[in-house]
């Protein structure tokens, strides 16, 4: 077994053992610097982690480098082994002895790991490579997903940073078990916040003691009103438990609808789960299912802080009250007593009720109260949940899960021998909307702390804080729609920005009505599935959740995307795919970001792919003879047999040649040579020097010293042309002795003759 450290990338030291790792020990961390410690752990056994004396975030990635479990302080983190090396990285540079302990197999348990790395586009993370430096967060405007990770590889190829990494989201594990969860879309809305604005649940038992709600649940604060049982009884979980041997869940299971501790192996997790949360029991499982009005009037003052009957008062107040609870009667003092607690400021949320009846109370109506209704997997109301003219947005009404508390609790809650170690959630109700209405408007209020109620409820009755599924506005089914929490929290951002005219979600310059590309994100308005959200700009499947963020099976195929080897679902696995999240492109042959499908030059070489013979080989275009080879690497491009270096046409199948160089081939020429002397009259068509063979004996004339053939050379032949006369003709009438002088006159005066004009022939 080897237990290796690795600092900033490089091995500063190695311990090698002889066995397994130890069961526990000390892994020490250099001043100013981040360790990588690696470990080998057999599979199925597990290491239990914190950081002392310091607080260090610590991230945990697997083999592959794929981020499976993070912790923030110095809290505990149980790490469930599955892969051979895992890596443990210290976000924070600090002096840290990270303790470790292996645990036994025994108690190993399912962790809710934040295991999903999610890349914020136009986000980097970068630390300069100098001692000490704690790093930066850097915004690259304008970047969508890919082009910020090509903005990282160029960073880190530039050898200017130590560290460059993207900006993520981390999502936990629990997230893709739960459809409601899915359904409302938070994911976007914790790119700005998870939440951190107090939020009281007004309800029945309470497990107080749970571990899925260490760390969430306010203890400091409490205020148990208990009407409607007899002799005033606790009614806490486990009193209810230890009398009637029912664990009591309703508080409980509401409350995990707003937050739940993400390390407390819980299969259920919180929308806002940064926030915490103070729990309020105002009645018991055991009552008749409603409590007074006075003593959930009571039961607020307390949460906000207000003075109360008893004396007593919240010592952290709350932004946010939830009420998963029917008050079935109308009273104006209530809707009075309501005006006051929102003048304070606090955001009240009721669940309408699961008496499926009409429901038109006082208290309904006071400006900044917000009703929630139910709908099922559908998106259309629950058969239980009641109708309202004054309600406000459903969401989904039913949750399916178990709260755990895990085998080192199990002995508190045992009873005749059985060990009581979960609380089952199952159920459904407008009891389980409401929290994620509350939830999702305590991110919103966390992140925009100044709004008021009646801007939060004015923000959902202007339908930006949901998803209309029913008919176009208001009905008293849906209200103003399903709970869409992304848009809930980008509303609250954006609100009092003024309308398109004046309002510019990505902060450019350019409002929104003149930007072709509102929310900055790289992808314009036409194309963007969602144009004011810069986290997403495709919707692959349809369903309108994103696919970058908030949608986990982008491709719809029933496989988790993180489980699923094509995304896309185009057939292309996503390692081989250039758009693993487009099915209409799997390849970018020339690196252009325009996938091949869709680029009218995919080889890059300039020549569009109709007119490109090898569309797909950047180094050719054309075939000009037809062989299947390139004209660049053909040898003989025009096919003509004649190799290129050696055809002075070696585009031109027809042509070979051009004797005379005046550019016409010479199969095309009507005078080859350039003589003058047209192919047809040219003894010699081909040799300019020559066009005539007078004695057809094969040589020029001009270069022939006997150009009749006769056997006089030519400057002695009277007729060089006449092989039948070489010399004068003879007159015999004028014969006689007197001729004899004559005779020899005349002849050398021909002769003289006959040789000036050879001379001038052949000038």
């Amino acid at each position: 077994m080897r237990l290796s450290v690795a600092l900033l990338g490089s091995i500063l030291f190695t311990s090698v053992f002889a066995g397994p790792v130890p069961d526990q020990g000390t892994l020490p961390s250099d001043h100013h610097k981040a360790t990588l410690p690696a470990y080998d752990v057999p599979a199925g056994q597990a290491l239990s982690l914190t950081g002392q004396p310091s607080a260090p975030d610590v991230l945990v990635r697997d083999e592959s480098g794929r981020l499976i479990r993070y912790t923030a302080n110095s809290e505990v983190m149980t790490l469930p082994v599955h892969s051979r090396d895992i890596q443990i990285q210290l976000a924070n540079p600090l002096k840290v002895d990270l303790q470790y302990q292996r645990l036994p197999v025994s108690e190993t348990r399912p962790t809710t790991a934040l295991n999903v790395e999610r890349i914020i586009p136009g986000q980097l993370l970068v630390r300069r490579d100098r001692p000490g430096s704690r790093g930066r967060l850097i915004e690259l405007a304008g970047l969508g997903r890919d082009a910020t990770i090509l903005e990282a590889q160029r960073m880190r190829a530039s050898g200017q940073y130590r560290y460059v990494e993207f900006n993520s989201i981390v999502m936990p594990a629990a997230y893709e078990n739960q459809w409601m969860l899915q359904t409302v879309r938070p994911t976007g809305a914790w790119h700005y916040t998870t939440g951190g604005a107090r939020v009281a649940v007004l309800d029945t038992t309470f497990w107080l003691e749970h571990p899925a709600f260490e760390g969430v649940f306010n203890l400091a604060d409490r205020f148990d009103a208990k009407p409607n049982t007899e002799d005033n009884r606790d009614v806490s979980a486990l009193a209810l438990y230890e009398r009637s041997g029912v664990l009591q869940n309703h508080g409980s299971g509401t409350a995990s609808m707003v937050a739940t501790a993400l390390a407390a192996h819980s299969e259920i997790m919180g929308l806002a789960y940064g926030s915490p949360i103070t729990p309020i029991q105002i009645g018991a499982e055991d009552s008749d299912g409603g409590t007074a009005t006075n003593v959930m009037i009571e039961a607020m003052r307390f949460a906000l802080g207000l003075p109360t009957d008893a004396g007593i008062t919240a010592s952290q107040p709350v932004s946010v009250i939830n009420v998963s609870y029917e008050d079935k009667t109308s009273f104006e003092y209530a809707a009075e007593a309501y005006e006051e607690i929102i003048a304070e400021g606090a955001n009240l949320v009721f669940s309408v009720g699961n008496s499926s009846l009409r429901r038109n109370l006082a208290q309904d109506k006071v400006p900044g109260v917000i009703l929630v209704g139910a709908v099922k997997s559908d998106l259309t109301r629950a058969r239980f949940s009641n109708t309202s003219p004054d309600l406000d947005l459903v969401a989904p009404g039913r949750y399916d899960g178990q709260l755990r508390s895990g085998a080192h609790l199990a002995s508190a809650y045992e009873r005749d021998g059985q060990i009581v170690h979960y609380i089952n959630v199952n159920g459904e109700g407008t009891s389980v909307a409401a929290p994620q209405v509350t939830a999702a408007i305590a991110l919103a209020f966390s992140l925009r702390p100044d709004l008021t109620p009646q801007q939060i409820e004015q923000i959902i009755h202007a339908g930006t804080a949901t998803r209309d599924t029913g008919p176009a506005g208001f009905d008293e089914d849906t209200g103003y729609g399903v709970l869409d929490a992304t848009r809930m929290v980008h509303a609250a951002r954006d609100f009092g920005q003024g309308d398109e005219t004046t309002r510019d979600i990505d902060n450019d310059g350019v409002v929104d009505r003149d930007d072709v590309d509102d929310d900055g994100d790289g992808v314009a308005d036409g194309d963007d599935a969602f144009p004011a959200d810069p986290s997403e700009s495709r919707d692959t499947d349809g369903d309108g959740l994103g696919d970058d963020f908030a949608d986990l099976d982008d491709d719809g195929d029933g496989i988790p995307d993180s489980q699923d080897t094509d995304f896309d679902n185009d057939g292309t696995d996503n390692d081989a795919d250039a758009f693993p999240n487009d099915p209409s492109e799997q390849s970018d042959l020339d690196g252009d970001g325009v996938g091949d499908n869709a680029d009218p030059d995919r080889d890059g070489d300039g020549m569009p792919n109709e007119a490109d013979a090898f569309p797909d080989d950047p180094a050719e275009d054309s075939d000009l003879d037809g062989d299947g080879v390139g004209d660049n690497a053909d040898p003989d491009r025009d096919g003509d047999g004649t190799p290129n270096e050696t055809d002075a046409f070696p585009d031109d199948a027809t042509e070979q040649s051009d004797t005379d160089s005046d550019g016409i081939g010479d199969r095309a020429d009507s005078d080859d040579d350039g003589d003058g002397v047209p192919d047809d009259d040219d003894a010699f068509p081909l040799d300019a020097t020559e066009h005539s063979d007078a004695d057809g004996d094969g040589v020029g004339d001009q270069a022939d010293n006997d150009d009749d053939n006769d056997g006089v050379a030519d400057e002695h032949d009277y007729a060089p042309l006449d092989p039948a006369q070489s010399a004068p003709p003879v007159n015999e009438s004028e014969g006689g002795e007197g001729a004899g002088p004559i005779s020899l006159i005349s002849l050398i005066i021909l002769l003289v003759a006959g040789g000036r004009r050879r001379q001038i022939r052949r000038r």
